[in-house]
């Protein structure tokens, strides 16, 4: 009865919520984009995609920094492989929350030369929530291969010494994708000291002290926010996939729209993503009526106020699939029927 009480209350609170969305609809005037009540006559599902273009193979403005990441991977003149055995390991990716660490770090994973260079790349995605112990097993299974209840009974110092053992009869990529805690770093230097043949531990955070927890011998690679070029061209990109030059072809009145939605993104790749998939498509005025009704005062709120205004531009059918997620943990693999 007592879990049945707290299901109630939590349902009571996303209808207020709910309800609170449909007056902010109505108070922004923005109820009728791409909808006039019935879903199917909603916006086309490809402008609903754009989350996926996080991953797309070409990333605008992170060339350079594809580049020196890849050297320092790859490490390939033999000097400087065999300095890099005797030192760190350890590449971190420091940026803002929506700056393209894990796009970056994803395409430095499937990069063909990458691929080659070591014997088996690993991914693991760590987040806000996952204990020192439940990380250095999800490592070990994926670095070994190893699937066994006793590991629920190692001590962590044990587990470190499984997956130091695998890491050094192969060189090995390790991806340790979105790190919040600088404390589960520093526990875990003792594999990141011993990986000395030629295996790399490549960390995604936004904090540089996790970075130099991590190893403070290291120099962590600071991710920029794009300039006004760079912004505009991903916009566009996304706003117009279909359009191989879509800057030649918008008209000087849309482009000052652009510039004006650009500098209210600051640069942040998630935003500009974001903002393009949902103005796909899109007329002109309403353009013009996303710059005029949204509150982007507050910094730091670009990426949710985007993502607010994409959740309300969802079909009705839509937002009730969409709350269902919120019931899974963060990370959690949900398995798709075919």
């Amino acid at each position: 009865l007592k879990a049945r009480r707290y299901v109630n209350k939590e349902i009571g609170k996303i209808k207020e919520r709910l309800n609170e969305i449909k007056a902010r609809r109505k108070a922004y005037v923005i109820e009728n984009f791409g909808e006039d009540g019935d879903a199917s006559s909603s916006m086309p599902v490809k402008g609903r995609n754009f989350l996926s273009q996080l991953d797309d193979a070409d990333i605008v403005g992170r060339f350079n920094d594809e580049k020196i990441l890849l050297e320092r991977l790859l490490m390939n003149h033999h000097g400087q492989e065999q300095q890099q055995q005797q030192g760190s390991c350890v590449i971190s990716i420091v940026g803002l929350g929506g700056i393209g660490k894990t796009t970056l770090a994803k395409k430095l994973y499937h990069n063909n030369a990458v691929s080659n260079h070591f014997h088996k790349r690993i991914w693991v995605t760590v987040s806000q929530k996952n204990s020192l112990k439940g990380l250095l097993k999800k490592m070990l299974i994926k670095v070994s291969g190893f699937v066994n209840n006793n590991l629920d009974y190692l001590e962590e110092h044990e587990l470190i010494d499984m997956i130091n053992d695998s890491l050094r009869r192969q060189r090995f990529l390790i991806v340790l994708d979105d790190i919040w805690r600088k404390d589960v770093c520093i526990q875990m230097q003792g594999i990141f000291r011993n990986v000395k043949n030629g295996s790399r531990v490549l960390i995604t955070t936004r904090s540089l002290d996790v970075a130099k927890g991590a190893d403070p011998t290291s120099t962590a690679y600071q991710l920029r926010v794009l300039n006004e070029d760079e912004s505009l061209e991903l916009l566009l990109k996304k706003a117009f996939p279909h359009d191989e030059n879509p800057k030649a072809n918008c008209s000087s009145e849309l482009l000052d729209i652009c510039c004006c939605l650009i500098r209210k993104c600051s640069g942040l790749p998630l935003a500009l993503v974001v903002l393009g998939g949902l103005l796909e498509d899109k007329a002109p005025v309403e353009w013009s009526r996303v710059l005029e009704t949204m509150n982007w005062e507050t910094e730091g709120r670009e990426c949710q106020e985007i993502l607010a205004l994409s959740y309300e531009d969802l079909p009705h059918h839509m937002k009730l699939c969409f709350l269902y997620f919120s019931a899974y943990p963060e990370d959690y693999d949900i398995m798709a029927l075919s």
